[in-house]
């Protein structure tokens, strides 16, 4: 019917949390796994999460503000950090939908020599 069905309920843990989760607002299912996936990737290149979860207003604040600090130590790429950036974007409407993640330069094969 292409309804947007907005789901209210919060299971698992608030370090795979989107902003809107957490603060309680109804949100888009699919948009708030993008976000999971941002956390996720986060993970995978650096090696840590890409938030501390032990206190989490604070958490949020800097979530909101779309904050995201790498590890110079992991010497990631700009396309890399441009599309978990673009993931772990707090606003619904901006953060990239899956389509945009599959064509993301990061995620395309090296253009041959």
């Amino acid at each position: 019917s292409g309804r947007i069905i907005l789901s209210k309920t919060f299971c698992g843990s608030a370090a795979y949390a989107a902003p809107e989760v957490l603060q309680g607002i109804p949100y888009q299912p699919k948009v708030y796994d993008i976000w999971s996936l941002g956390v996720i990737l986060y993970i995978m290149v650096c090696g840590s999460m890409p938030y501390d979860d032990s206190d989490i207003k604070k958490m949020l604040r800097i979530q909101k503000e779309h904050r995201v600090d790498f590890p110079r130590s992991k010497n990631l790429t700009g396309e890399c950090k441009d599309l978990i950036y673009r993931i772990l974007q707090p606003d619904v409407n901006r953060r990239l939908h899956i389509d945009e993640i599959l064509s993301h330069s990061w995620l395309q094969p090296p253009k041959p020599k």
